[in-house]
């Protein structure tokens, strides 16, 4: 009698720079191999890091039917997830190499939706507060290539396009420099942007999943009297278009891609998939977003979605090789893994605010601003922002304040604070 015999068919990676941090303040993804491998080891083994007591993470039911008819098998891991297959095996000389027990449709996929689990997530990861559409994340293994190896689901980040609000936090290339908003802007000065190392973050140009029927709002621009939106196939064919015209200024416009015509009876159904958004307003507004119209998987309550493609287009990303088989595989005495797809969440990096429950004394003024901190108004606020940890974070000379707790975020005046409390069970420092 035959024995049944699984094996790790690929494994997805949630990794989160909040949790990430060293204790010099140095980000994970900063790190030479070995200390980022201590450094990994040590917030799971403690742990500090569990993807899921931040997420829920579970495969849509179509993927749950898949996962039964091809005998595959899902499992949590503290990182996020890995999935395995019933195999049969094939020896070649001493090589040992495994296939599905069952065929698979190349065109499938499997799909894995994520949703926070608590309020402060978005206070803590550097995405977009204010997003003009109610987009989800999409990330998927069709399209892309790897990045410096690894298999990173981000897309690469836009470059910069004055057309564009970015909102603080945001990313924009710069001619292949990586940057990030320290507070909103659509201008390229260099005193509105500090730089980043590309780690290949989950940025705003995964963040495009929407339904058919959604609303488009104009948070930075309280002028306009007429707006264009063109629905457009991904080689610029014109799907569909929309005006909207009024005499008072334009705040929000309802856009309805669900078919070509406005009409009742047997009107041309818009497809799900891949499509350009070209949004034009009177007040000189000219953006393109690449989106994904998906009502099926679309869930406002969602974050985002994973589609992990069984005929990607990179055989890097491919779960199977040519011949159908698995990635992971003994060669020559030696174990090859399975795939490991990462998705990199940023830390997000407020100004720290520090507001204190009645004044702050001289002392503490001093000592906050000999450094670091700017008095404004009755508060202290940090020069630069700085990056939310669940590490202690010193700042430049190694003087350490108190840290904002996970749900302190706020946004004011063009920029994100992050609000710190002082009072005699909170001061600022001991003096």
């Amino acid at each position: 009698m035959s024995s049944i015999v699984f094996k790790r068919l690929f494994e997805v990676q949630f990794l989160h720079e909040y949790y990430l941090m060293d204790e010099n303040n140095t980000s994970y993804f900063d790190l030479a191999a070995a200390p980022k491998a201590s450094l990994l080891s040590r917030r799971l083994k403690h742990k500090i890091l569990d993807i899921h007591n931040e997420l829920d993470i579970a495969p849509t039911t179509k993927t749950e039917a898949l996962l039964k008819n091809y005998r595959l098998k899902w499992a949590r891991t503290a990182l996020g997830f890995i999935v395995g297959t019933e195999v049969k095996t094939r020896m070649s000389g001493s090589d040992l190499f495994y296939a599905p027990q069952i065929d698979w449709d190349a065109d499938e996929a499997l799909c894995f939706t994520f949703a926070a689990k608590n309020s402060y997530f978005k206070s803590i990861t550097n995405t977009t507060l204010n997003r003009p559409f109610p987009s989800n994340f999409y990330f998927s293994t069709k399209d892309l290539t790897p990045f410096s190896g690894d298999l990173v689901l981000s897309n690469p980040i836009a470059p910069f396009d004055a057309s564009f609000t970015y909102e603080m936090g945001a990313f924009a290339d710069f001619s292949g420099t990586i940057k990030e908003a320290i507070e909103t802007t659509n201008a390229s000065s260099a005193a509105l942007w500090n730089n980043r190392t590309d780690h290949r973050f989950v940025n705003n140009a995964d963040q495009r999943l929407l339904p058919h029927k959604f609303r488009y709002h104009f948070h930075y621009d309280n002028a306009i009297l007429q707006a264009d939106f063109v629905l457009k196939e991904t080689d610029g064919t014109v799907v569909k278009s929309i005006q909207k015209v009024q005499t008072d200024p334009i705040q929000s416009v309802y856009l309805n891609f669900s078919a070509i015509e406005d009409v009742i009876e047997s009107p041309t159904l818009i497809e799900s998939g891949e499509y350009l958004l070209d949004v034009s307003t009177d007040t000189g507004i000219a953006q393109t977003y690449s989106i994904r119209l998906d009502t099926e998987y679309h869930d406002i309550q969602q974050l985002g979605l994973l589609d992990l493609s069984l005929s990607p287009t990179d055989p890097n990303f491919a779960i199977l090789d040519g011949n159908g088989e698995l990635q992971t595989r003994r060669v020559g005495g030696i174990l090859i893994p399975h795939p490991i797809y990462e998705i990199r969440f940023a830390s997000r990096k407020p100004y720290w605010r520090y507001i204190p429950q009645t004044t702050f004394t001289p002392a503490e003024i001093t000592a906050g601003t000999a450094f670091h901190l700017t008095q404004d108004g009755d508060n202290l606020v940090s020069n630069d922002p700085k990056t939310m940890s669940h590490s202690l974070v010193p700042f430049s000379n190694g003087d350490i304040f108190p840290m904002p707790q996970k749900n302190s975020i706020r946004y004011q005046n063009n920029k994100v604070f992050a609000d710190i409390p002082i009072s005699s069970n909170n001061p600022l420092v001991n003096i």
